[in-house]
C-alpha cells in the first residue's frame, strides 16, 4: 500500500504535468495564430493596394467607354440622351445587385489552421477529462 503521502506527490505532479501541458498547448496555438495572422496581414495589404489600383483604372476606364458608347448610339439612331443613358443605367444597377447577391453566398475562410488545431485541441482536452475521471 502507498503512503498518503506519496499518493499526493503523484496526484501533484499529474496535476503540474497537466497544468504544463495546457500551458505549452496555448504557447503553440497562440504562435501558430501569430505566424497566421502577421501572413494574412500583408497578404491582405499588398492585395488591397492591388485592387484599389484595379478598381480606379476600370471604373476610369469604363466610365470613358461609357461615355463613347452613350454619345456614339445616340449620334448614330438620334435617340433621347436621357433615355439611353437611363437604359445603361439600369443594366448597371441590375449587374451590380446580382454581384451583391452572389457576394452574400461566399463564405471566407480565416484562420484554418488555428481552427483546425482548435478542433484537434478540443477533441484532446475531451479525452483527457474523460481519462482523469475513469476510476483507472
Amino acid at each position: 500500500m502507498e503512503s498518503p503521502t506519496n499518493s499526493g506527490d503523484s496526484d501533484g505532479e499529474y496535476a503540474e504535468s497537466g497544468i504544463n501541458s495546457l500551458l505549452n498547448l496555448a504557447r503553440a496555438r497562440t504562435e501558430i495564430f501569430s505566424y497566421e495572422l502577421n501572413s494574412s496581414a500583408s497578404s491582405a495589404f499588398r492585395k488591397l493596394i492591388l485592387i484599389l489600383i484595379l478598381a480606379f483604372f476600370l471604373v476610369f476606364g469604363w466610365l470613358l467607354l461609357l461615355v463613347a458608347i452613350l454619345v456614339y448610339l445616340v449620334s448614330i439612331e438620334d435617340l433621347s440622351f436621357y433615355k439611353v443613358t437611363a437604359v445603361a443605367a439600369g443594366i448597371h444597377l441590375f449587374i451590380a445587385t446580382m454581384a451583391s447577391i452572389k457576394l452574400r453566398t461566399i463564405r471566407l475562410s480565416f484562420f484554418p489552421i488555428t481552427r483546425d488545431e482548435f478542433k484537434k485541441d478540443n477533441v484532446w482536452l475531451k479525452t483527457l477529462n474523460f481519462q482523469k475521471k475513469s476510476p483507472n
